[in-house]
Formats: C-alpha cells, structure tokens, sequence
C-alpha cells in the first residue's frame, strides 16, 4: 500500500496544532512545525514523518453471560429459589458414591461438597432427596431440581 507525502496542512489544522521546535508554521512534517500532532514529538527518524499513535479504547464490560429469554417466558418466571442458588453457586454434580447410603459429589464456585441423602448442603436448607448413578435431586420448601452427573 502507497501513501503519499503530506506537504501542507489544511487551513483550518493550523490553529489546533501544536508547535514545536522547528519552524512554526511551516508545516514540513519532521520538523517538529505546524504539522505536529499533539503528543508526537515531532522528530522522525532520517527525514520520516513523525505521527501520533492512535489512542486504543476499551469495549464495553460484557455484563449479561445469560442466552436471550425465548419468546413467552421471563427469566424471573422460570427461576425459583432453588434454580437460582444452584446457578449462583456453580452448582454441578460431578461424582457419586453408590452403597447403603448413596452420596453425592458437587462442585460449587467454591469447591468441591460431599453430601450423603437426606442431608443439607453446607449453610443451607437445600436438602438431597435422592441420588442415583446418574443423577441427584435436590430440594428446597416445595421445589425441586435433579441434576444430571457431568459426562468427563
């Protein structure tokens, strides 16, 4: 890609510029005149024109992880008090103990949980109701949810 040579600033970048030490309003590029931009110093390198470096901006934070709300349901309506803890923990379950008392393996944002049936998770009133190979359901007051065993 070819670019020519500027010669001349425009007529009306001449008062917005910034002078530097070469000759003021002669506008050769290098010479650190009329034709430097603000916080280039003016000084290229063997007779190049010295430019200034475009300033990067920063996108947007990307808030919302969640999928768009399909057509007819609110997210506010789908989620109950159980659905809810289970997505703000991270919840998952990721192993099983299978015996007289089948127990459970989750793993949480905050670590790994070791729960037999009929216990509650730590700090909470959530209850495991049942534990199979495959899966494990839990409860909380009248809701309850099964999760699925993580396929490695």
């Amino acid at each position: 890609m070819s670019v020519p040579n500027v010669t001349r600033l425009p007529s009306g970048a001449a008062g917005s510029s910034t002078l530097g030490a070469g000759t003021a309003g002669t506008g050769t590029p290098g010479t650190g005149g009329a034709g430097t931009l603000p916080g280039a110093s003016g000084t290229g390198v063997a007779g190049t024109p010295a430019t200034a470096t475009p300033t990067p901006s920063t996108p947007q934070v990307i808030t919302d992880l969640s999928a768009p709300p399909t057509a007819g349901t609110t997210p506010a309506a789908s989620t109950n008090a159980l659905d809810s803890f289970v997505q703000t923990q991270e919840l998952a379950f990721n192993a099983v103990v299978l015996g007289p008392v089948n127990t459970a393996i989750f793993r949480s944002k905050d670590g790994f949980v070791v729960v037999s049936v009929g216990q509650t998770l730590p700090d909470t009133q959530v209850t495991v109701k049942e534990v199979t190979a495959t899966s494990a359901t839990l409860s909380l007051g009248n809701n309850t949810t099964t999760l699925e065993l993580e396929k490695r």
